[in-house]
């Protein structure tokens, strides 16, 4: 009797321990979040040269490239809001 449940925990801890594993190897997948700014939010830094600097100093350590984007965005759309104004005034 003592043998049989010996083997028993024996089986259950070898299931445990490849349940473990695949769970294991299942959290450790990395996730990769893309790196590009939504054309809908570059074209609103864009003509919101504001909004533009918040999402810059926003993503600027989570996403480098959203941020540098969205700066370039904001920084494109302050001289085409200038010459929009002088021709529209």
């Amino acid at each position: 009797m003592a043998e049989r449940s010996r083997g028993h925990f024996e089986l259950l801890a070898k299931k445990r321990i490849i349940i473990l594993f695949i769970l294991d190897t299942h959290m450790n997948k990395q996730i990769t979040i893309p790196d590009k700014l939504p054309f809908g939010l570059q074209m609103l830094s864009n003509a919101l040269p504001p909004v533009g600097f918040y999402l810059a100093f926003k993503y600027r350590k989570i996403s480098p490239n959203k941020a540098r984007t969205a700066l370039i965005n904001a920084l494109i759309g302050i001289p085409l809001g200038l010459i929009a104004w002088y021709f529209l005034r």
